[in-house]
């Protein structure tokens, strides 16, 4: 029955893997119970299954949904085997967490929005309270002070507005607000702001810097930016389990852990709107909060998850020292990094120089251009490498011929700066590394060239450069090229240790920021 089953179930492509080899029986059960019309449907086609699993009352089929479930659970166990599935993950006992939309990150308010402004950097808020005349004592002499309304402060007391019970507030709070006190910076100074500069599509083309709460000036620009940002970086007060330090969450000194999350959720749902198709958003945080704030951004960018960056904040100096005994001291930072749907690939890629050169790279290549050089690589970034291109490859190399570099060097003026020719000569040095995939590979091919270096694609299609006189006897042979330029210009990747946002930076650039330039 569970084979037939199974069979009919084929024709429902939301129940099976890619190669229809495995039945996803969690989400079966929930769209049984959810009474889905497609399901059904295929249940009631077979005459077998709608005699077992329907009761017909009169002209109506009644769908027996405990039977249905019971049978299902009772003949997913391989007896001979374990009673689990060939599976890895969590479950909450019957089901993987990944096969269901049940398990979310929930936390108090999190049906609310919190505005959460302030009148201070330290979290108050200014007030004015009627006080009677009193008498005091100053320098010794009775002073009175009239009645009237005298100036306070006190920690702002935040409110939670319910989305349903509150929505007149939210829709107040969220109405766009008129942006006042206009100011332009030039090279040349202040200048009167008569009009905003715009594109030919009448967008805003002008870098702005809004002083103010930024959830009400995050919605105040989305009727001017929504669907236009290519990429967003927040970088929000930082959560800690005891108020600590100046980056301390602030506004409220009875801010919990839930309150933060609210906070931080109302302003990613509004730059989520503020993104392009193919926009990203980058977040900063650290270890406290981290692992809350990444299940928030899953929730609200599904599957738009890319990268966790770790980023060296500080060295290991200074107070943070002196509690070595007690934990590792912390140094790193994170930044989550989430895509919206489009989003494929990076226009363009910045990459950082390495200044240290490669021992390993002991080879140098006489009777090589650095046109020839430029050559290879327009052949190796093709999307598709043809045989014409291989055999190009293979051409601009055959007059090629490799000496020890050592050699190359000893030939060299002594007034040069031996590390500087170094780098200036790196598209004709290399070093070799072993690779028994690719030795294989090589030896299958029908003929290999009579010089010193060749080219072949792989079976994915990549071009490789080889030594031709590699040792044919050991089993992971030294013959792969990798030319010295390849890495002196290195792609940045998800550790980032040499960015400097603290310390003796506070003026660089000729802008004046002493908290930091992230």
């Amino acid at each position: 029955m569970k084979t037939k089953i199974e069979k009919i179930l084929k024709n429902d492509d939301r129940l099976w893997n890619e190669d229809k080899t495995e039945l996803n029986e969690t989400l079966l059960i929930d769209l049984v119970e959810q009474i889905d019309e497609k399901v059904i449907e295929l249940l009631l086609e077979d005459d077998e299954i709608r005699k077992k699993f329907f009761l017909k009352i009169k002209d109506v089929y009644v769908f027996k949904t405990n039977d249905f479930r019971f049978f299902i659970e009772e003949n997913k166990i391989d007896n001979s085997y374990t009673q689990y599935k060939n599976r890895i993950g969590l479950t909450d006992g019957k089901r993987f967490l990944k096969d269901t939309n049940d398990v979310v990150l929930d936390f108090p308010y999190k049906d609310c929005v919190l505005e959460g402004g302030q009148s201070t950097e330290e979290g108050t808020d200014t007030y004015f309270e009627y006080e009677d005349e009193k008498t005091k004592t100053v320098n010794k002499q009775k002073v009175k002070e009239p009645a009237g309304y005298k100036e306070k402060q006190a920690k702002r007391k935040e409110i939670f507005f319910n989305r349903v019970l509150a929505h007149d507030e939210i829709d107040r709070l969220f109405d766009e607000k008129a942006l006042i006190n206009w100011k332009r910076w030039t090279k040349d100074g202040e200048q009167e702001v008569k009009e905003i500069k715009r594109d030919e599509n009448g967008t805003i083309k002008e870098n702005l810097i809004i002083k103010g709460n930024n959830l009400l000036a995050l919605h105040s620009l989305k009727r001017e930016f929504a669907g236009k940002v290519k990429l967003i970086y927040i970088d929000p007060p930082y959560y800690f389990k005891e108020k600590q330090g100046d980056d301390a969450f602030a506004y409220n000194s009875n801010f919990k852990l839930s309150t933060w999350l609210t906070f931080i959720k109302n302003r990613l749902e509004i730059a989520k709107k503020l993104l392009r198709d193919d926009g990203v958003i980058f977040v900063q945080i650290k270890d406290d909060g981290m692992a809350h704030l990444k299940l928030l951004l899953d929730d609200i960018f599904k599957n738009g998850f890319v990268n966790t960056i770790v980023v060296k904040m500080s060295e290991a100096t200074g107070v943070k020292m002196s509690h070595a005994k007690n934990r590792f001291p912390n140094i790193k930072e994170y930044i989550f990094f989430y895509k919206n749907n489009n989003f494929k690939t990076f226009y363009e890629i910045d990459k950082y120089e390495n200044k240290e050169w490669d021992k390993e790279n002991n080879i140098f290549l006489k009777n090589f251009t650095k046109k020839q050089r430029d050559e290879l690589i327009k052949i190796k970034e093709l999307e598709n490498i043809t045989n014409d291109d291989v055999n190009k490859a293979i051409e601009i190399l055959s007059k090629v011929k490799k000496i020890p570099l050592v050699s190359k060097i000893k030939q060299l003026d002594k007034n040069i700066d031996k590390t500087e020719w170094l780098f200036d000569n790196s598209y004709r040095i290399i070093k070799t590394a072993g690779s028994s995939s690719i030795a294989k590979q090589v030896l299958k091919l029908d003929k290999i060239p009579n010089q010193d270096i060749s080219a072949f694609t792989s079976r994915d299609g990549i071009l490789f450069f080889y030594i031709t006189d590699f040792n044919r006897k050991t089993r992971d042979p030294r013959l792969r090229v990798i030319f010295a330029d390849e890495n002196i210009w290195k792609n940045p990747c998800d550790f980032w240790q040499d960015i400097k946002t603290s310390g003796a930076i506070a003026k660089e650039g000729g802008v004046e920021l002493n908290g930091g330039k992230k």
